[in-house]
């Protein structure tokens, strides 16, 4: 627990005051990558547990997504290497998915968590994600950031179909990006601020007609 936003307690208060209200915890997760800034800062032996660089991929950059090189989307960081760049973790390796396992376990058990959001989750290969949610036992959602329904290449596309089967196959279910940007490019045509989205629902379902 980063002690600048409080400790395990302050936690385990905060999800026990929501589920005392009928409310549901919903935690954000991203087993992809570690850290942020210019590769030339990173420091492996700062990261816990992954203090060494062996357990992650090599610093690669410039993914290809158009069209899309899947192997170089699970391997490549993300970012640029003068920028932000995440060091991509080694999840086919499996001191690294094994530990990631029981690390989501741990997690949910100890905190009463409800819910996951997934992040980056087209960045890690599809065989690992019924495993990760099958450990955590609660439900999760995953983020694809990807911006059209027409245009989503067939590996995702394939991929979205395995996932949205989630109630029954233990993987998350798939979120797109394409509403969220169509909803960002409305509220930003008419002036509004794009991050002040608590929309009702039927104005929610007059920007999808």
């Amino acid at each position: 627990m980063n002690p600048n936003f409080g400790t395990s307690e302050d936690l385990i208060a905060l999800s026990q005051a929501l589920h005392a209200r009928n409310m549901l915890l919903m935690v954000d997760v991203a087993p992809n990558h570690m850290g942020s800034g210019p590769r030339a800062t990173i420091k492996y032996e700062d990261f816990v547990p992954w203090n060494e660089s062996r357990y992650f991929h090599p610093p690669r950059f410039n993914i290809r997504y158009d069209p899309p090189n899947q192997t170089e989307i699970e391997q490549f960081w993300i970012g640029q290497e003068n920028g932000i760049s995440l060091p991509d973790l080694n999840t086919e390796m499996p001191e690294v998915y094994n530990t990631l396992y029981l690390w989501i376990r741990q997690l949910v058990q100890t905190y009463g968590i409800d819910g996951l959001r997934l992040d980056t989750l087209k960045h890690i290969r599809k065989s690992f994600w019924p495993q990760f949610c099958k450990h955590a036992g609660v439900f999760a959602i995953g983020e694809v950031l990807h911006g059209g329904f027409e245009s989503v290449p067939d590996c995702w596309r394939k991929l979205t179909v395995v996932i949205w089967v989630h109630t029954r196959t233990l993987s998350p279910d798939c979120w797109t990006m394409p509403l969220t940007f169509r909803l960002f490019g409305r509220l930003q045509g008419q002036g509004k601020c794009g991050l002040c989205m608590i929309l009702s629902f039927n104005y929610l379902t007059s920007l999808l007609t």
